[in-house]
């Protein structure tokens, strides 16, 4: 059923896309985030040009990074991203995160998908703006604090769309979260067995931190 869910998500979740705009923050120094090791980063493709990216060269479209191979072809993105939208969505999936970050690193309240700071491998996403400028004066202070903000959930309870924190079910002891109301709605229908796809994912990408974990560490 999960199967059928996933086939009609990805069928409509393309149209549905609404431009943000892209944003330009400058890296900034990496104190107090969590970051993902170079050596461990997968080999992305720019979606206008699909030579291999530049990360310091990136916009956002949906709440989410896009990674380009220059500046051009981030400002051709910007004037039209539905034009790469197949190559966008292979850069994504290339990029499969492991983990999400849920809660606000100042408030524990539910993080805002436009309310974030840019630090350079990752975001930090912030409940409000206040939270966010408590933040940025002292990362070192919420470094612990962010590290327990974070689910093993990425996709969609019920779809293979990434989540949103701020649409959550309970489960038992279980938060479950999802990419939209009416996702919400259809795990009614086979609470059983999207509970199920849930924790196999949950497991699958502790595995995955585990193997990235043990590679950086081999890394010279």
């Amino acid at each position: 059923m999960r199967r059928n869910a996933r086939l009609f998500a990805a069928g409509t979740a393309w149209l549905l896309l609404t431009a943000s705009t892209i944003a330009q923050d400058a890296p900034a120094t990496k104190t107090g985030a969590t970051t993902r090791p170079a050596a461990s980063q997968p080999k992305l493709h720019c979606p206008v040009c699909d030579r291999t990216v530049d990360r310091d060269v990136r916009g956002r479209f949906r709440g989410r990074r896009v990674y380009f191979c220059r500046e051009e072809c981030r400002k051709k993105f910007e004037a039209d991203p539905y034009a790469y939208g197949e190559a966008l969505q292979a850069q994504w999936r290339q990029d499969r995160p492991w983990r999400t970050q849920v809660r606000c690193p100042v408030t524990g309240k539910t993080a805002q998908r436009d309310i974030y700071l840019d630090r350079g491998e990752i975001d930090v996403y912030f409940a409000d703006a206040a939270a966010r400028e408590k933040y940025a004066n002292d990362p070192q202070a919420y470094a612990d604090a962010l590290s327990r903000c974070y689910v093993f959930q990425t996709t969609c309870a019920t779809c293979d769309n990434l989540i949103r924190p701020d649409v959550a079910k309970k489960v038992g002891r279980r938060t479950v979260y999802f990419c939209c109301p009416g996702c919400r709605a259809a795990f009614d229908t086979d609470p059983i067995g999207f509970l199920k796809s849930v924790e196999d994912e949950i497991r699958e990408n502790q595995a995955r931190r585990s193997r990235r974990e043990e590679a950086d560490r081999a890394t010279p």
